[in-house]
């Protein structure tokens, strides 16, 4: 009798099993039964929120639900990033997520998850590059006389950026960097201001994103040297890849797709083949070379062997920068 009986809850236990393995499997295969939100961990009206937006619409097309962005901002996009890692991975909430969040493991000494542990990647989506800029009467004509300039002065040349560890940062000690020359940081609490007074000519040099540069230079309020991308921008087709200019500087603003670590991979793969779908749109296309940049969406596979060694890029670069935060 005993015997029957455990054979009989070993038969019952075994079944529970199979239902609860069961489950997953049915609810990836009926996924998505409802609305997907998409956490942007910055505030309405930049960059990354703008382009989360741009997607969202293809992506709720795509998978048939409603994709509704949520704004998280904090501590430089780390409080929405920290909100997607311990998130239920089960496919209703990812993160619009960016090399600001790389740049932050190098810059934050306290985060509370693992930007590359904690969070699957699921496609790149776009990526900006910066344009080295001056003044229009700036005596540098060129990447080439801008480097003489400050090797004949070493310390001598101010930068600005908008602030420290910032993409602008990293971009200007990457140039120096490249081409030996001493040059002297100048933070600023943000892009605008550093701007302003490099039309002012209060410094002598920015790099800054195609976004906002390209507009800068079409209208004559500054002059670009060189660009960060590995070909020639389509917004500036006239102006010099800094490679061609002899000053490699490679560093673009990317942003792509994250869910929660622990996603099935079933799920990841119908987000990505919806993004890489989401790509071929010419409106979508010619909407993002308007904001200066380029849909460059990778497979799954790419974009997570692309994550963890640009991640470990751009903390050696903040390292080599200085910047910290505590």
């Amino acid at each position: 009798m005993n015997e029957k009986v455990t054979f009989g809850r070993r038969a019952l236990g075994l079944g529970l099993a199979g239902l609860a393995l069961a489950r997953p499997a049915l609810a990836q295969g009926n996924w998505p039964t409802r609305p997907i939100r998409w956490v942007v961990p910055f505030a309405p009206g930049g960059n990354i929120d703008v382009m989360a937006r741009l997607y969202s619409e293809g992506l709720s097309r795509e998978l048939g639900q409603a994709v509704v962005v949520e704004n998280r901002a904090g501590a430089a996009g780390s409080l929405g990033a920290d909100f997607v890692a311990k998130a239920t991975p089960d496919g209703y909430t990812i993160l619009m997520g960016s090399a600001v969040n790389a740049i932050n493991v190098g810059l934050y000494k306290n985060l509370t998850f693992d930007f590359v542990k904690d969070l699957a990647p699921i496609s790149l989506l776009y990526s900006v590059p910066s344009a080295l800029l001056v003044r229009p009467d700036s005596p540098a004509k060129t990447v080439a006389d801008l480097v003489a300039m400050a090797k004949a002065k070493p310390g001598a040349l101010n930068y600005g950026s908008a602030g420290s560890g910032s993409g602008m940062h990293l971009s200007s000690v990457l140039f120096a960097q490249a081409a030996g020359i001493d040059v002297t940081h100048v933070p600023y609490r943000g892009a605008a201001p550093a701007q302003q007074d490099l039309m002012g000519g209060r410094i002598d040099f920015i790099f800054d994103n195609m976004s906002t540069a390209q507009q800068l230079v079409k209208d004559g309020q500054l002059r670009a040297l060189g660009v960060t991308s590995s070909t020639r921008a389509p917004q500036l087709p006239d102006v010099p890849t800094m490679a061609e200019a002899g000053v490699p500087v490679d560093l673009m603003i990317w942003g792509g797709a994250f869910a929660p670590a622990a996603t099935p991979a079933p799920i990841l793969d119908r987000f990505s083949e919806a993004f890489r779908k989401i790509s071929t749109d010419p409106t979508l296309a010619a909407r993002l070379t308007t904001l200066g940049s380029s849909s460059t969406v990778e497979d799954r596979a790419s974009f997570a062997r692309f994550v963890p060694a640009e991640t470990a890029r751009l903390v050696q670069l903040v390292k080599l920068s200085g910047a910290s935060v505590d």
